[in-house]
């Protein structure tokens, strides 16, 4: 396998994707439509439990979780190869590849969706992104009426997204945000089900208030859901170009964060 070209692939696409902070859409991708079965490898860099997953006709065959996410870098070509191996594939028999494109690490997140986007760039094949947040949603019961997804953001504030079952399919509600404690005690005032890693921390804080929330089981590996996302979206006939995907940071970055500070700092002291 040639993961020495793929991995320079991916590393030279990782300049396009800094600092982009928005999904611009689909574009028209490759001229091939798929039909029947196809193998989509899903790649998730995007918090401390990364995976990749090789998924065919929705069904997981071969997973494996990377270790801790400071050297998710060095390990998910590595990963990468032992999955395709087990399944006895090279890259270019994938027909797809998919990333979760945050929120999260934003280290991670390129790291995740450069590599996608350099296998498929290299193979001539569709990639495309789902967030992490919408694939947590989608771990609710089926009778779950409204969910709120929760990652933890740090400085006692979580990514979120909000959810509400309409004719059997969730519906998210409004864009993603960040939450304070007061703004999410404030969004549990009604019955919800909390899913995701920063659910049970938000349980936790929100125990003393009047909090109607159920908190879903869920899993954070979240490669083989956005395998299938992008399985179901071939299906439909699109085909989506890997120039489209894009991170979802939801909030600035430390380092633009610390870039900003001195231009404030400076004219707040003048």
């Amino acid at each position: 396998m040639r993961f020495r070209v793929l991995a320079a692939a991916s590393a030279r696409h990782d300049g396009h994707l800094r600092g982009l902070a928005t999904n611009p859409g689909e574009k028209p991708g490759p001229g091939v439509r798929y039909h029947g079965q196809v193998r989509i490898l899903g790649i998730d860099t995007s918090g401390a439990a990364a995976s990749v997953a090789l998924v065919e006709s929705a069904q997981v065959r071969a997973e494996e979780r990377l270790p801790a996410q400071s050297r998710a870098s060095r390990e998910l070509l590595p990963a990468i190869e032992r999955v395709l191996g087990r399944c006895g594939l090279g890259p270019g028999e994938v027909d797809g590849f998919a990333a979760v494109r945050g929120p999260g690490s934003f280290t991670g997140l390129r790291v995740g969706l450069a590599t996608a986007v350099g296998l498929a760039l290299a193979g001539g094949r569709p990639a495309a992104g789902s967030s992490a947040l919408d694939l947590l949603a989608e771990q609710a019961p089926a009778d779950a009426g409204a969910v709120c997804a929760l990652i933890d953001a740090g400085r006692g504030e979580w990514y979120a997204g909000f959810y509400r079952r309409r004719a059997g399919s969730l519906e998210r509600q409004g864009e993603y945000g960040i939450l304070t404690v007061p703004a999410l005690s404030a969004s549990l005032a009604l019955p919800i089900v909390l899913v995701g890693p920063g659910a049970g921390r938000a349980r936790d804080i929100l125990a003393g208030c009047r909090a109607q929330a159920a908190i879903a089981p869920h899993t954070d590996l979240l490669a083989a859901p956005a395998a299938r996302a992008l399985e179901r979206l071939l299906a439909s006939g699109a085909v989506p170009n890997p120039d489209s995907l894009r991170p979802l940071y939801i909030r600035p970055s430390e380092a633009e964060r610390t870039r900003r500070w001195p231009t404030t700092h400076s004219a707040s002291s003048a």
